[in-house]
């Protein structure tokens, strides 16, 4: 499997290093941030191939972050969030939607389906 990058958007630090262990050991390389500040310079930086991201974020929020990614980038897109109706905000310009909880496993699984297929 050629490596491949993902970029990693929650501000619960503890849910994103456990995330970015999880894809790390399942052979990807992750830049893991806080929020989406500079979220589009941040995926060309890193040549993106796949953007999680948390949608409910105290400094910059999750949402604004994916509608400026879905104008100027063809990556899927894996939205997490505890609130459903967030989720459903989203569901039809991402590629993915996990509500929270979920085990890291879970979405390492969705990740290499949308990534190694």
């Amino acid at each position: 499997m050629a490596e491949k990058t993902i970029v990693l958007l929650d501000d619960d630090e503890l849910l994103r290093e456990l995330l970015h262990a999880e894809l790390e050991a399942a052979g990807y390389i992750v830049v893991a941030a806080a929020n989406s500040a500079d979220l589009p310079q941040l995926l060309e930086d890193h040549n993106a191939a796949l953007l999680i991201s948390d949608l409910v974020m105290p400094d910059h929020e999750g949402m604004e972050g994916i509608f400026a990614v879905r104008q100027q980038f063809n990556i899927p897109i894996i939205a997490i969030s505890s609130y459903e109706q967030y989720l459903r905000v989203v569901e039809s310009i991402v590629t993915l939607t996990l509500k929270k909880p979920f085990t890291p496993q879970q979405l390492v699984q969705q990740v290499r389906r949308l990534l190694d297929s």
